[in-house]
């Protein structure tokens, strides 16, 4: 089975990794708490960064399922035990560093039998419960909760320095701060790819106001936007006119929220802050555009559209869509 795991990367063929997928998950969801629990935690961890190109699909909600109930089950048979004793998991440490959601996945251990030579605290049944937490946030945001809201140093960073841009009083260079946010993140997950588009919405007024004078950041700016626009899924979302709240008025905090999205932590304190469900800007007005269309049964609490016009006539179409996420424990939409 693990030389099956190792074997779903990114690209592979649907038809060749979607049932060592669903076997992984299959097993792990009939014994969340048993004795292969936290190796098949870690094999579906593992092949999650598979599972964020299939969005919307049996494979994607078999994941999420089979994860959610094993960070229960997992965390249960440490509370019974009477805690595990280690004051720090690498899955907490992994939260520090994160840089992408896709990328973040790679520093999850590695299968290996037998377990008993993994370092303890690496095999501890509350790290796979928290690594499966964090998976399950990555592939289908908000389905679960009890992640700590840690932020990356790296996106604090970026908070600070383009937030002092965004406020025209830079501590460094304009042009640096706005390009690291110019391009997409490599196969970006859902709330990513929502957090991309917010920091950009965030940006574009200081980009277009003439204190940036290369051509080419403005040209990567609209690229990276036109590059994502198959990701974004066209229908009804479960949204009436009017439930989603106006932008803020600050391009500080917008971009901050937007950074907030693209990592694990940072979600948890969106959720936090908004009252146990974060509900993402509302970008256009006018007649509704087309958005996404969310599952019945997981309802839709995050929720990010944008409308621009023609960067240039004759140049640039004028596009519309939307992007929504769901957050944990929601029972109604927002």
């Amino acid at each position: 089975m693990i030389e099956k795991w190792l074997d779903v990367t990114t690209g592979s063929a649907p038809e060749e990794a979607d049932p060592v997928v669903l076997e992984c998950a299959r097993l792990l969801a009939a014994e969340p708490d048993g004795e292969q629990a936290v190796l098949l935690t870690f094999g579906l961890v593992g092949m999650a960064r598979y599972v964020l190109e299939r969005r919307g699909t049996a494979v994607e909600r078999a994941v999420v399922d089979a994860l959610g109930a094993a960070a229960a089950a997992l965390d249960e048979r440490g509370l019974r035990a009477g805690g595990c004793g280690h004051e720090l998991h690498p899955c907490t440490e992994s939260l520090e560093e994160w840089d992408t959601d896709a990328d973040g996945l790679f520093t999850a251990p590695d299968v290996e039998i037998p377990l008993d030579e993994w370092d303890e605290a690496e095999i501890c049944p509350r790290n796979a419960a928290g690594w499966a937490r964090t998976a399950a946030d990555v592939i289908l945001p908000g389905s679960t909760d009890g992640i700590p809201g840690i932020v990356p140093e790296s996106h604090r960073r970026y908070i600070r320095s383009l937030g002092s841009v965004l406020n025209d009083y830079p501590n460094g260079d304009p042009l640096w701060d706005l390009e690291i946010h110019a391009v997409p993140p490599t196969r970006p997950s859902r709330a990513a790819l929502a957090g991309y588009v917010v920091v950009a919405h965030a940006s574009c007024w200081y980009a277009g106001s003439g204190r940036i004078r290369q051509r080419s950041l403005l040209d990567d700016m609209i690229e990276g936007l036109e590059s994502v626009l198959p990701l974004l899924p066209d229908g009804a979302c479960a949204h009436g006119e009017g439930e989603h709240p106006a932008l803020r008025s600050g391009s500080e905090e917008q971009a901050t929220e937007g950074i907030h999205l693209q990592s694990p932590g940072g979600r948890t304190l969106l959720r936090e802050e908004h009252a146990g469900g974060y509900t993402g800007p509302r970008w256009r007005r006018g007649p509704a555009p087309p958005s996404c269309a969310p599952s019945p049964s997981r309802p839709v609490t995050i929720c990010a559209k944008r409308s621009t016009g023609s960067s240039a006539p004759g140049r640039r179409r004028t596009w519309t869509r939307c992007t929504c996420v769901p957050t944990a424990g929601s029972t109604s939409s927002r």
